[in-house]
């Protein structure tokens, strides 16, 4: 997807105080590794980034986060990549990830990778990447 050519938004303070909320909130998120507001931040994120570009799957991947013991939803400012964010540490995590991703193929959404902060030697595939009309691979 071309960026560029995404509808931009112009900014009023109630967003700039937002985003400075938001970026204050993941900066502690990091510091304490607060996987649960990581996940919140990057939801709240998500929904003002809905605002704009109604990414069609945003109600679903929302729900099934929610279903499925998420900390959240992350979406890409151009929309074209999104994913649900679990705390490794959580007990269970596995499961619910494998239950997502039933979730999602229920739904029609391909789960394409499966990327942990937990050394690996291989990066978990469910499937190949998606290609777009237009988008280099």
């Amino acid at each position: 997807m071309d960026t560029l050519s995404l509808p931009v938004r112009v900014h009023d303070d109630n967003d700039v105080r937002a985003y400075e909320r938001l970026r204050t909130l993941l900066r502690r998120a990091v510091a304490t590794g607060d996987a649960e507001l990581v996940g919140e931040v990057a939801t709240a994120s998500a929904w003002r980034g809905q605002q704009l570009l109604r990414h069609p799957e945003f109600d679903t991947l929302t729900d099934i986060s929610r279903r499925v013991g998420a900390t959240g939803v992350q979406i890409a400012h151009s929309g074209s990549v999104a994913g649900l964010i679990f705390d490794p540490a959580a007990p269970g995590t596995k499961h619910r990830v494998r239950t997502c991703v039933r979730a999602l193929d229920n739904s029609g959404i391909p789960a394409t990778r499966i990327f942990t902060t937990f050394p690996t030697t291989k990066e978990l595939r469910n499937g190949p990447a998606h290609r777009g009309v237009g988008r280099q691979a």
